[in-house]
């Protein structure tokens, strides 16, 4: 998807009542003379309507639009698999092109929670869903991984799996994000995916729940916690970003990562729509 159409779907969304009032083309919004919070705040209201953030494919997991809906979210969700378990070395990479060290700092509780150290402070919110720490305490690719093998996948088709070309597509240009400088990094881990995961997360939940209503929280503990929690991380990433916009150049390239996260996270979405709407196409429907 190009930068026009991007801007374009934008205005779209906008005039359909998605914000209160009319957001700036991206171009225009890294013209305005406003404050770095003010920016930030902008260019994550940006993301947030966003075709990525509001694509069809989590419309159609969310409301059960599959014939066979649990063939079709296995697909999706061992795909999904392969990006998630890299997120952790994502996060490393952006850690390290940081040039301050107190913002390097600021994102060490955000690995230590991808490696299974919850807040004990988010015990009640994780207690009103049925789970308690214990059930979180594991490296996120493992709670992942549970949940595929809970829901029918066995350890031998994860482990043998290729990834779809359009996964891995999605893989290596994130990974060359994480790897620019360090503001098209923030960009594309805290605005364009931090900042906007867990509304995703919540959806996704309901097309799990939906498809699979037989497993426990602690089946589907990976998904609950990003729908909950994961505010702490984009607010750690929206600080730094805040702190780089002060400057006219980072401002820019915070916006150039936040667009090309985006749109590679749309590029994925489109590709895994039509060939999961294409498998659908030919599966006998499940029975409930």
């Amino acid at each position: 998807m190009t930068m026009l159409e991007i801007e374009r779907s934008t205005e779209s969304n906008v005039s359909r009542g998605l914000g209160q009032t009319p957001m700036p083309l991206i171009h225009e919004l890294v013209a305005r003379d406003i404050d770095g919070s003010t920016y930030v705040a902008a260019l994550q209201s940006y993301a947030e309507i966003a075709p990525a953030t509001r694509h069809r494919l989590l419309e159609r997991i969310e409301g059960g639009q599959f014939r066979a809906p649990r063939a079709a979210l296995h697909r999706f969700f061992r795909e999904y698999y392969a990006y998630s378990r890299q997120f952790t070395r994502f996060l490393a990479t952006v850690i390290a092109s940081l040039e301050l060290p107190e913002h390097r700092a600021a994102l060490l509780p955000n690995g230590a929670e991808e490696a299974g150290h919850v807040d004990a402070r988010h015990s009640p919110e994780l207690h009103a869903v049925g789970l308690v720490l214990d059930d979180v305490a594991a490296p996120h690719p493992i709670l992942f991984r549970r949940f595929l093998i809970a829901s029918g996948l066995s350890p031998e088709e994860l482990d043998v799996a290729e990834p779809h070309v359009a996964t891995t597509a999605w893989i290596k240009s994130f990974e060359a994000l994480c790897r620019f400088d360090e503001a098209t990094a923030v960009g594309a881990l805290g605005v364009a995916t931090e900042g906007i995961v867990r509304g995703m997360y919540q959806k996704l939940l309901v097309g799990i729940r939906r498809a699979w209503p037989a497993l426990t929280p602690r089946d589907r503990a990976f998904f609950e916690l990003h729908a909950l929690v994961d505010d702490d991380h984009a607010e750690a990433l929206r600080k730094i970003a805040v702190s780089l916009s002060a400057s006219p150049v980072q401002r820019r390239l915070l916006a150039v990562g936040t667009v090309a996260a985006l749109n590679e996270r749309a590029c994925f979405y489109d590709q895994m729509d039509g060939y999961l709407l294409a498998l659908d196409a030919v599966a006998l429907p499940e029975e409930e």
